[in-house]
């Protein structure tokens, strides 16, 4: 499966380490060495795989929401679109992966990732466009 929830995500969230509107999560960028699978367990398992552009830099999230959806029995994570750059170019990005961030790496427990359309860094910036029904469905009764 090339995205999805790290089990160390379900986890923390199943037993309250993990506050998804209350936590700081932040954004890294992969290249297309990656591969996701969901016993990594922290950011240090996954970081070799990390672009290195000239201005990369990780992001926190901000304006982070959960809300509940009554009417199609569903919870959703929402948060605003994280901008990444200019980034140099000569590196090639296809994921994305969340995680909470404790400032050191071996103990920055993985959340979610998606794998993105393959996009080479040419200068510019990159947004991650979180979809208008938000980052994920966290739970859904369908």
């Amino acid at each position: 499966m090339p995205s999805g929830w790290y089990n160390k995500g379900v986890y923390d969230l199943s037993t309250g380490g993990l506050d998804l509107d209350g936590s700081t999560v932040k954004a890294m960028l992969l290249n297309q060495s990656h591969s996701f699978n969901r016993d990594h367990n922290f950011v240090s398992d996954i970081s070799a795989n990390e672009i290195s552009a000239v201005g990369y830099a990780r992001q926190t999230l901000v304006s982070k929401a959960v809300t509940e959806d009554d009417t199609n029995d569903a919870a959703y994570w929402d948060a605003a679109d994280p901008v990444f750059g200019p980034l140099a170019s000569g590196q090639t990005i296809e994921y994305l992966a969340l995680y909470r961030d404790t400032g050191v790496d071996a103990t920055s427990p993985l959340i979610a990732c998606w794998q993105l359309v393959a996009t080479a860094t040419d200068g510019g910036t990159f947004t991650f466009t979180v979809s208008a029904s938000g980052l994920t469905k966290i739970w859904s009764a369908t």
